[in-house]
Order: structure tokens, then C-alpha cells, then sequence
């Protein structure tokens, strides 16, 4: 059922109840083949296992099919795995193509010299965002972690303090050739989690401080910014400091547009006292207005989130060993929480087959831990339909490319299930 549902600026909830049940799944009406189609990141991989033995991300963060190419998203910002191997744009040309390509990245005067081609300074990559910038429709993907190398690049500008920049990248074309263009442009960008589109410019958050003196004396800053120009530069439209110098962490995280409203998710984490972490969120109006939050998700810290289309989203909640994850639709009238969902966690969301359908990649809270994709109504959120059953194979993103399924999977394999 829907629980507290309620506008972006009301704490009045609304108990909605229509008939849905998690552990009453429709049942498979479909029997499809699993295969194991791609290896995109096996050199990523084998550094990570001599540099990191005891363990590091190699899994797929994200899958998504742009001009008919599949994009891959790989890395690990909390090993500084950039640091290590370049880590680059990974992309399949056709579902019959064998190996992946490597995109050229556009970064000359943009951070430290590349060493590969496709070297984006970044720790990891994905997270793309399909945007609409200037009449240009194409994907964009905010830096999450610059690699030490462009951090030092940064620093060593001529100016009155060493400064801090973050990088966003968008896909271009040549000569029917794709490569990014790298923008290190994020004025105090240590992170760049998010980039999205808004009232006619692009929005980026994170979090960082203007310069390192700020930083290293203990002040960190969650920011909301701004660019007018296409992202050749970003100015801070808001940035609010973690309250106690040197004890704690604060960002915004994620960007969700809906209809007039633009979402921004982020927390404070007091990680000097062990937490717990705690929600901060602002809704942004056409023209730039910025208010506090006021929601039955206020309390949460968001971890994904997705648009469905211009008027409906899908929002994830942060989980750790005492709170599970929660999941709210979020439309014109504003969030409801989806309490049927408690036993599972949604790890990825993709448009299905049908002009309503959804599909998400669930991972189900019982041990062992089991995964699947269920196909879901996205005006609705009703009862689920078991599409694909993964057992146990841990799995990370989902995408639909040419009529087939492709799962990406926390091993850093793509598996693929035909006919959907």
C-alpha cells in the first residue's frame, strides 16, 4: 500500500490502501534464458585484484542504451580505483559485438594529462543522466571523485588559495564517432554526485568547500550549483557547512525533476560520534527559489533516484543494519512512501517494454539474499511481475536493448536474457 501521502510542502498524511503484496508476486508467466554476454571491465578487474586483495567495487554500476550504443558505469571512488588504472567510457556498439570500446575523452586544459585516451581523472564512472541542454538532448554524467592527479592539477592554478574543482562530462559526436567532453568546471567540487537539468540550465550537487583551506580546517560544505553557460563553468547557488568544524561529513547526493520542482537529496553524517546519519533536502522552484523540504521523506537519506517521465519518480532510501530501506513514488501532489515494498531493496529501474511498465532490479531482504527483475505499472506501483528470477546472482543494473535484457552484475559481468 501507499503510506503518507503528501505534498513537498505539508506533513499531513494520507493513507491510500489498494491490494499489493511482495511475497504474492504474479507468478512467471515466462521462462527466459540467461546467458553471459560481456566482460567490459576484465583489466579494470585485474588490477583491483593485485592492488586491493581484500576486496574492492568491481561491480556494474549502471547500464543504459543512448543512440543505440550500451554505456557501462564501473569503478570505485572509496579505493580511488582511478588512481590506480584509468577508468573510462566502456561502451557495446550492438548486441552482437564482442569486446567493449573506449570512448575518447575531450580534456585538454581540463585536469592532469590523460594517460589512455579515454582517461577521465575520475575514480569511477556512471550514473548518466539523458539531459536536454540547449536543444541538445545527449547523456551527462557528474564526476563523483577526481583522481589525486587532477586534484593536485587544481591545486597548483595560480591563486590566492589551493582550490578545489570537480568535473561533469557529456557525450558528443564526430564524424558518427562518440567521445566526452570533460568539463573540470565545479568550483569546490571535491564530489560531483548528480547533474540534472532545470528551468532552461543544468544543476549539479555535491559537496567540497571553496578552496583547501577550508577543507582541511574542518569545513565541508554540502552545495547545490548552478551553471548557465552548458556547463563550462558551475557557480555555488547554495551551500550549507556541516555545523561542527572538523567532526562530520554533509552532501547532497541526488537531483529528481518533477513537473516545476527540482528535488535535492543529501544528509549531514556525524561520523566523529558514529552517526546516525539524517536527511537534508531542498525543493528548487522555477527561477531559482530554494525552500526546505517539508515531506514524510524528510527524515531519510535518499541513495537513488529515478525519473519515470516529466511527472512521476521513484526515490530510494538509505540502509544500514537498523533501518531498512524505504521507497517512495513522488509525483505533482508529492511523496508517498510504498510500505509493501519493506522486504525488498530496488537496486535499479529501467523503462520496460510498455508505454506504463517499469522494470526494477529487486534485491529480497530474506537470507540468502536473491535477486530478480519485476515488471511493475509506474502511475500505480501494484502488484509486481516476477519477469526474471536471478536466485542468487548478485546483481547491480538493468537496461532492455534491441527486445532483450541485460543484467549487470556485481562480479562485473553482463548477462543477457532474450525476448522482452
Amino acid at each position: 500500500m501507499y503510506a503518507c501521502g503528501m505534498t513537498a510542502t505539508s506533513s499531513r498524511c494520507v493513507i491510500l490502501l489498494f491490494i499489493f503484496s511482495i511475497g504474492g508476486c504474479a507468478s512467471d508467466q515466462r521462462s527466459p534464458v540467461v546467458e553471459k554476454w560481456g566482460s567490459p571491465i576484465d583489466a579494470y578487474i585485474a588490477v583491483g585484484d593485485v592492488e586491493f586483495p581484500d576486496g574492492y567495487d568491481r561491480n556494474i554500476k549502471d547500464l543504459v542504451v543512448h543512440r543505440d550504443m550500451l554505456w557501462i558505469g564501473y569503478g570505485d571512488g572509496t579505493r580511488n580505483m582511478g588512481s590506480s588504472t584509468p577508468v573510462e567510457y566502456r561502451y557495446y556498439t550492438s548486441p552482437s559485438a564482442t569486446e567493449a570500446q573506449i570512448a575518447r575523452v575531450a580534456a585538454e586544459g581540463q585536469g592532469a594529462p590523460q594517460r589512455t585516451a579515454g582517461d577521465t581523472g575520475e575514480e569511477q564512472v556512471g550514473h548518466f543522466r539523458l539531459l536536454s541542454v540547449e536543444g541538445n538532448s545527449t547523456l551527462w554524467q557528474a564526476g563523483a571523485d577526481s583522481t589525486d592527479a587532477d586534484e593536485l592539477w587544481t591545486q597548483a592554478k595560480p591563486a590566492p588559495e589551493r582550490l578545489i574543482e570537480g568535473n561533469v562530462f557529456r557525450l558528443d559526436w564526430s564524424e558518427g564517432e562518440p567521445f566526452w567532453t570533460k568539463y573540470r568546471s565545479v568550483a569546490g567540487g571535491e564530489h560531483v554526485h548528480d547533474i540534472a537539468a532545470f528551468d532552461g540550465v543544468l544543476w549539479s550537487v555535491g559537496s567540497g568547500s571553496d578552496d583547501r583551506r577550508e577543507w582541511e580546517g574542518g569545513q565541508i560544505f554540502r552545495y547545490l550549483w548552478r551553471s548557465d553557460d552548458g556547463g563550462k563553468s558551475f557557480q555555488a547557488h547554495r551551500r550549507f557547512m556541516y555545523p561542527d568544524l572538523g567532526k562530520g561529513d554533509t552532501r547532497f547526493r541526488r537531483l529528481l525533476v518533477i513537473d516545476d520542482t527540482m528535488y535535492a537529496f543529501g544528509y549531514v553524517n556525524p561520523f566523529v560520534d558514529g552517526g546516525p546519519l539524517d536527511g537534508r533536502h531542498l525543493a528548487v522552484s522555477r527561477g531559482g527559489e530554494v525552500r526546505e523540504l517539508d515531506a514524510c521523506i524528510s527524515p531519510y537519506v535518499v541513495v537513488e533516484t529515478w525519473n519515470l517521465d516529466d511527472n512521476h519518480g521513484l526515490v530510494i532510501t538509505r540502509e544500514d543494519d537498523e533501518t531498512p530501506c524505504r521507497a517512495f513514488s513522488v509525483d505533482s501532489d508529492g511523496f508517498r512512501e510504498l510500505t509493501a515494498w519493506a522486504d525488498v531493496r530496488v537496486r535499479d529501474c529501467t523503462p520496460g517494454s510498455g508505454s506504463e511498465d517499469v522494470l526494477l532490479l529487486i534485491e529480497r531482504r530474506s537470507e540468502p539474499r536473491t535477486f530478480a527483475v519485476v515488471n511493475t505499472d509506474r502511475n500505480f506501483f501494484g502488484q509486481f511481475e516476477v519477469v526474471l528470477d536471478l536466485g542468487e546472482t548478485a546483481a547491480s543494473s538493468i537496461t532492455l536493448w534491441q527486445g532483450d535484457l541485460y543484467v549487470g552484475t556485481d562480479e562485473g559481468i553482463i548477462l543477457r536474457a532474450r525476448g522482452f
